[in-house]
């Protein structure tokens, strides 16, 4: 008897639903990502004339563009995103009864799920997934792989939200995801055209940086989003995994691990790797580029043909002082014989 309920259920209308979806899903992000590859190419157009003004180096203008461009984005997506939670989700989140608020069958308000307006909030998950991804892509030209597997794993939170049609929690973790990468980007871009000795400068955004970091993900996020998620009525697996991941990677890449990084591998006088030259403040505020990378090679070579140079100096003339110490040597010895062939010459006379 329990078979015959089977056929009520369309495995086949269902399966094609779902690919249906990630088709659409897809195929939504990858447009929206190749519009943001082209604004992102033409921003970068308008800006090198200004950055050439300024009188920039070279090797920090990929970087500064990427800065201002993220900036930019972020700020728009925060305001956007507060928009949409006042106006749109607010007056969705609870419902009158007997001139009492309450909150329908949901242990935590995160747990909210859209039912309605799907369209609205799909297509805005759509847009930071895009965002993300090419940040991502980004990342791993520049070579930073512990950053780019973040944002890849908070790419795959967002999606979650998506699927489980989470739109409370969509909308407050990416308003503070946005507002992290706002910071970070932020203080990372002041530091970046700080001159090398403002060290006061320097420890006040690692400072802030910090106190940033240690608030939101030793106080906010686990009390607010990771415990709750955790223990909530209903267990989202791929969530709780895409979270509990990106949370790991979040403290692999934090200010500090980097300072212990920086002792441990950066204080010492045969380390060239440091490219805060041995300050701590600036090792965990600035990045590494390519450009930055290739500058550091061709001053090591440089270092090192100099370093030969000096040996081969030294080498010949280490070569000519003995040849020297030979002749006169040599010369010595004639002279000797010629006094003692004089002397018997006189004697026998």
């Amino acid at each position: 008897m329990l078979f015959n309920f089977l056929p009520q259920f369309n495995w086949y209308e269902i399966w094609s639903a779902c690919n249906a979806t990630s088709h659409n899903r897809i195929n939504s992000i990858f447009w929206i990502g190749l519009f943001y590859i082209v604004c992102f190419h033409y921003f970068k157009k308008i800006l090198q004339p200004h950055l050439r003004a300024s009188k920039l180096s070279y090797y920090k203008w990929n970087l500064t563009v990427r800065y201002v461009w993220n900036i930019c984005f972020y700020i728009v997506a925060i305001a956007f995103l507060y928009v949409y939670q006042k106006y749109f989700l607010a007056d969705s989140l609870y419902f009158k009864q007997n001139g009492q608020n309450y909150y329908r069958s949901y242990e935590n308000l995160i747990f909210f799920t859209s039912n309605h307006r799907c369209n609205l909030l799909n297509s805005v998950n759509y847009i930071l997934i895009s965002f993300y991804l090419i940040d991502v892509i980004f990342d791993l030209n520049e070579g930073y792989v512990s950053e780019a597997v973040s944002k890849f794993l908070a790419c795959g939170i967002v999606i979650c939200f998506d699927v489980y049609r989470l739109e409370y929690f969509s909308v407050m973790f990416n308003i503070l995801l946005a507002l992290i990468y706002l910071f970070t980007d932020g203080l990372s871009l002041v530091g970046w055209h700080i001159p090398k000795n403002r060290d006061v400068a320097f420890r006040v955004c690692v400072t802030l940086k910090l106190l940033l970091w240690s608030f939101v993900f030793l106080n906010l996020l686990p009390f607010k989003f990771l415990i709750p998620t955790l223990y909530g009525r209903k267990f989202f697996i791929w969530l709780n995994s895409f979270f509990l991941l990106w949370y790991g990677s979040c403290i692999w890449n934090s200010p500090i691990l980097q300072y212990f990084y920086h002792q441990i591998y950066h204080t010492n006088s045969n380390s060239n790797d440091c490219l805060g030259e041995r300050s701590v403040s600036r090792c965990i505020l600035i990045k590494e580029t390519r450009e930055l990378r290739h500058l550091k090679n061709i001053r090591n070579a440089l270092i090192e043909i100099q370093l030969n140079s000096v040996e081969q100096k030294d080498d010949a003339s280490h070569s000519m002082k003995t040849y020297q110490t030979i002749k006169c040597m040599i010369a010595l010895k004639r002279k000797l014989k010629r006094i003692r062939e004089n002397k018997e010459q006189f004697i026998s006379s």
